[in-house]
């Protein structure tokens, strides 16, 4: 056949002879193998002289592309081998590196321009018919580049799946059609049959995971919300990022929190570009399968969404991927492995329902990558592991796994800890009442113990109730604390295999119905088991059992706050409370001092506490005062003065319900028989109120259930306020503050009388971490490894909110983690290096410079040789920066001079890009601070030179060299300014014209998507844009003005989105030496007055430039 001798590799010298040829007929079998004519041969050796001689237009190599498939294995040499055996065989080799037909090595050109080269998981017979890559051809054909998620920029890596055997090199097919020649022809291209419907439901799903924050996610985010909780947390960070959408939609009650629910929103403009909210349920009844069939329903939502408002082209990507987080396995308690094999199922069983349509208009593409997405690096490491581990098992999930964890912004290291103790073991009670073969009733209490995944074990309690309940009344009048008697309890009310689970020190989240509530386990303690009580070691909240919807009220976000403290009680016979008085004026102190706004009604009649109670939305109430349980008279509620209460109905007539509510019933020391229901029953009247609130939406309820000591009331109430006000979870604040109110007074029991209802992970203040919650460092590695986080945050922050109060966070933080390593002994290099790399990062030159110094003292040379262009650089950025400031060069610790001989002298040996570009960094500080014109223009030319050279090395068709060559043809066009004769003439030395550079890339980046681990390759359009603003040819006011306009909106977008101190100080910097230098050279007015423009925008976020 005419094209079969082309298709052999022309480099491969045997192949040319035919002596060869007939030696491996031979070896083949001469019945198996025709002869080669020497016509043939002669063929072959003429188009090989043709192929290799043949030479690429540089005019052409920008507009050819090469689309690049990727086999198992290639074929790419072969062997005469011989067997003991066998004798002699050919045997082929191969390898990973080819798309099936040819490898990539001979099969790539050389000389073609990289940024044309694109990888896909497509073999060479099917990279014209597969439909996946249709659109990325059409965009390179349009536009020059693609976004495409199946055309890539690196080879597409294949893992080897353990224990499976490979497939033979070349196969016998299953039957010779020697008359087809179509499937002939399809057999030698490597072109596969068309497969079936089932096949392609069969496909794998293509998996991705990304460590860094879910900000950079590239496809809208999946999360999970439990039924009846806040947006908090992860779901928190989301909602900033999306600004606000989240929590508007919880607000106004429409969002998911049953297993099926979904909420889906995108916006192409946002980062990230969308969110899909998935229902949860109850998170106590959470499971792998519940978890999958709400991912199924939500992708199934995600497909129509998309297809209904989204149709077009250019969301083709985004409708078939999503971005998601490990849903359920922190809060939801979900084993990491059972939430992603949950999250993939949920995903393929959607996709098998969407394929299922067969023959259908639908237009609903199954849904091809999944991205896991988490910022801590060790959960991405784990998450990558169990995935390969799926990918390897013969099982139902078909997943295609990347062979490498992406990295990006936001990732933070840990210390890993023991968990245990964060770690809550859930608990119900309720009460279940019988009937025994006469008919007559009985009650007993039903106990119930989770794991997390379903029911571990059910018991029951079938003491004496009225015994407990009688016990309970008599503990709730007292405010000693009696050890026999909270023994007694215990051992009374709790099944024995539950108890070891309170002698244990176990956290308790303890699920209750209303009459279970009434009972004091918050008392319950084994005297056998040690002298201090069981929860001031431990946590217990409480949480109410109800099977009915949880009310979703109206979110109060502002921070303001309601204290009601010993109302006038004039008119009736009950005594006014200094306790609680003095209590609430504590409790004042400290929310105003973490800026609430606080309506304060201390001694105030029931008509002004009432007026303010509904006149404004409260995220806290505090109330201390009388409480009444009169069952008898329907009077349950806490007096407000007079004789009016205020119930829990009351409460839940506001528009805006209190997330946290704080009840303490003092003592008065006084009692007559008037108060009998004021004394007795607090534990029910705690039970009651407290559930009621909880089933109104409360989202956390302390509440006196037995009589207080108003002295050890209100250290509980300071050291729990204390504890949520510095963002402590609920469950943590309640027991350091049981703690204190214990060891504050032993001998009473108020440490115990309060008890607290809700989710013990709810937080009051959800921005912050308390002193607890972040990781006390108490060894050097931990205190680097934090050091690393504030390197990473420091690399992408949020400097729209200002950078003085950005950076002065990030520098404090610094400082108080390199005091505390200096507590532990002599600072270590490891500590001092991130040191000095975080004042960087923060514009810090003068701390950066002194830092560099001592860890060049350490001795140790790699530092030198890693950090030696960077310290120069900071160095004469500092002499810039102190020139800009004082106007002249007096009183510098060292001159430009001297900077550059030094850096020249350490650095001879290096000629790497980043080395050239820091020398032509400097040398543009020295241009900017020469004081003659010629001198200056020496200057910039030895620095344009530098960028060009570091931009050679790299390749001037890489993104990666756009700063470079942007900076030479900057550099080099300052340079020409004013001459006649260019001292540069940037075209030759570029090898184009460099204003067409400029526009092919200002066209590419439009069609890039956002990278998401270099920040310089963010602002390439930037720079490209501002080296076009100085080198048009145009005058026109206009034009120059319209660009102007332009760039300022970039660079508003840009710092909306990302930045760090660093590059926006840098972009100040280059601004300011535009300035000077046009100021020298030219009269440029409206370019000049452009850069005056962008210089003093960028001056509104960097206080002191």
């Amino acid at each position: 056949y005419k094209g079969v001798f082309e298709l052999l590799p022309t480099n491969d010298r045997r192949i040319y002879n035919k002596k060869n040829w007939e030696h491996y007929r031979e070896i083949v079998g001469k019945h198996k193998m025709a002869p080669i004519s020497t016509d043939s041969l002669s063929h072959f050796n003429q188009f090989s002289n043709t192929f290799s001689n043949y030479l690429l237009k540089e005019s052409d190599r920008k507009n050819i592309y090469y689309v690049a498939g990727k086999a198992d294995e290639t074929i790419n040499g072969f062997k005469v081998v011989d067997r003991f055996f066998f004798g002699k065989k050919i045997k082929y080799t191969s390898t990973e590196n080819g798309d099936g037909s040819v490898t990539w090595s001979s099969g790539i050109p050389s000389n073609i321009l990289r940024s044309n080269l694109y990888y896909t998981s497509v073999e060479h017979g099917n990279l014209a018919c597969e439909e996946e890559l249709f659109n990325g051809i059409l965009d390179l054909v349009d536009h020059g580049d693609t976004r495409s998620p199946a055309f890539k920029d690196k080879p597409v890596r294949r893992a080897a799946r353990s224990g499976q055997r490979k497939t033979p090199l070349i196969q016998r097919p299953e039957s010779l059609d020697y008359y087809n020649l179509e499937k002939a022809m399809d057999r030698i291209m490597g072109i596969e049959e068309e497969v079936s419907m089932e096949e392609v439901k069969a496909a794998p799903l293509q998996v991705e995971i990304f460590n860094g924050d879910l900000k950079w996610s590239n496809y809208p985010v999946m999360i999970g919300h439990f039924m009846g909780d806040g947006v908090v947390s992860a779901e928190d960070a989301l909602d900033g990022y999306l600004n606000g959408k989240l929590t508007e939609r919880h607000r106004m009650g429409f969002y998911p929190g049953r297993i099926g629910e979904q909420a889906i929103m995108y916006d192409k403009h946002d980062i990230p570009t969308g969110a899909v909210i998935i229902g949860l349920g109850s998170k106590d009844e959470l499971t792998g399968y519940r978890m999958a069939r709400s991912v199924e329903k939500a992708m199934l939502k995600y497909a129509l969404f998309f297809r209904d408002n989204f149709p077009g082209n250019e969301y083709r990507d985004v409708r078939t991927s999503v971005s998601t987080l490990m849903i359920g396995s922190a809060y939801g308690r979900l084993p990491r492995e059972e939430s992603i094999r949950s999250i993939i199922l949920g995903v393929q069983n959607a996709n098998k329902i969407l394929l299922g349509f067969d023959g259908e208009a639908t237009d609903l593409p199954p849904i091809q990558k999944v991205e896991f997405v988490d910022y801590y690096e060790d959960n991405a490491y784990e998450c990558y592991k169990i995935l390969k581990r799926l990918e390897e098992e013969e099982n139902h999930l078909k997943i295609k796994v990347t062979n490498d964890i992406e990295k990006g912004y936001g990732r933070r290291k840990r210390f890993l800890r023991d968990q245990s103790r964060s770690w809550w073991q859930s608990f119900t009670t309720e009460v279940v009442e019988e009937k025994d073969d006469k008919g007559r009733k009985s009650r007993h209490l039903a106990f119930t113990t989770y794991n997390g995944l379903s029911s571990a074990s059910k018991d029951n309690v079938r003491s004496d109730l009225q015994l407990a309940m009688y016990l309970a009344d008599e503990l709730s009048t007292s405010d000693v604390w009696d050890k026999e008697s909270s023994k007694v309890i215990f051992e009374l009310l709790l099944p024995n295999q539950y108890k070891d689970f309170v002698r244990n020190h176990r956290n308790i989240q303890w699920r209750m119905d209303s009459f279970s509530a009434q009972f004091p386990w918050e008392m319950f303690h084994d005297t056998n088991y040690g002298e201090k009580p069981t929860f001031i070691e431990s946590g217990l909240i409480r949480q109410l059992y109800n099977e009915e919807a949880i009310l979703q009220p109206a979110l109060v976000t502002a921070k303001r706050a309601l204290v009601i403290g010993d109302p006038i009680f004039d008119q009736s016979f009950l005594p006014q409370l200094p306790g609680a008085k003095a209590e609430a004026q504590s409790v004042i102190v400290k929310l105003k001092a973490k800026g609430y706004a606080v309506e304060e009604k201390i001694a105030k009649n029931p008509l002004e506490i009432t007026k303010a109670l509904f006149a404004r939305e409260y995220r806290v109430l505090h109330i201390a005062s009388h409480g009444l349980y009169d069952l008898k008279n329907n009077r349950i509620g806490i007096a407000i003065g007079g004789d009016q209460l205020l119930t829990p109905g009351t409460i839940k007539q506001l528009t805006a319900i209190p997330e946290f509510v704080f009840i303490n019933c003092c003592y008065s020391g006084k009692v007559d028989d008037r108060m009998e229901n004021y004394v007795r029953h607090r534990h029910k009247l705690a039970a009651n109120v407290g559930t009621q609130l909880i089933d109104i939406g409360v989202k956390a309820v302390v509440i006196a259930g037995w009589k207080v000591n108003d002295h050890s009331a209100r250290v509980f109430a300071e050291h729990l306020y204390d504890a949520l006000l510095s963002g402590a979870h609920f469950g943590d604040a309640v027991t350091r503050a049981r703690r204190a109110c214990y060891l504050d007074n032993k001998s009473n029991n108020t440490w115990g009388a309060y008890q607290c209802y809700g989710d013990q992970f709810y937080k009051l203040s959800p921005y912050q971490s308390s002193r607890q919650d972040r990781n006390e460092q108490t060894l050097d590695i931990e205190i680097v490894l934090e050091l690393d986080n504030i390197i990473s945050k420091s690399e992408s922050v949020e400097i729209s909110k200002g950078e003085e109060k950005v950076g002065l966070a990030i520098f404090k933080k610094t400082q108080e983690l390199v005091e505390k390593a200096e507590s532990l002994g002599p600072l270590s290099s490891e500590i001092i290096e991130k040191e000095a790399i975080i004042y960087h990062l923060l514009g810090r030159y003068e701390a950066a410079i002194e830092k560099f110094e001592e860890l060049f003292r350490t001795g140790e040379g790699k530092y030198l040789y890693a950090y030696i262009d960077t310290y120069y650089n900071i160095k004469s950025k500092f002499l810039a920066r102190l020139y800009d400031k004082k106007g002249s060069k007096e009183g510098c610790p060292f001159t430009m001079e001297e900077i550059l001989d030094s850096f020249r002298s350490h650095i001879s040996f290096n000629d790497y890009a980043e080395s050239l570009s820091s020398h032509g960094s400097i040398l543009k500080r020295a241009a900017l601070l020469a004081e003659s014109k010629p001198d200056c223009r020496r200057y910039l030319e030895d620095s344009a030179y530098k960028y060009m050279e570091a931009g050679k090395k790299i390749g001037i068709e890489s993104k990666n060299s756009i700063y470079h060559f942007t900076s030479f043809i900057t550099l080099a066009t300052l340079c020409n300014l004013g001459l006649k004769t260019p001292r540069i003439d940037i075209n030759e030395e570029m090898g184009m014209e460099y204003d067409a550079y400029l526009d092919q890339w200002i066209k590419k980046l439009q069609y890039r998507r956002v990278d998401r681990t270099d920040l310089w390759l963010q602002l390439s359009e930037m720079q490209l844009k501002v080296t076009s603003l100085l080198t048009s040819p145009s005058d026109s006011v206009s034009s120059h003005q319209a660009m102007c306009k332009e760039l300022l909106s970039m660079y508003h977008k840009q710092i909306e989105k990302t930045m760090n101190i660093k590059v926006l100080v840098g972009e100040y910097e280059h601004m300011l030496f535009l300035k000077h230098i046009l100021g020298k050279f030219s009269d440029m007015k409206e370019r000049m007055g452009c850069i005056i423009e962008i210089k003093e925008f960028i001056a509104k976020y960097l206080p002191g430039m």
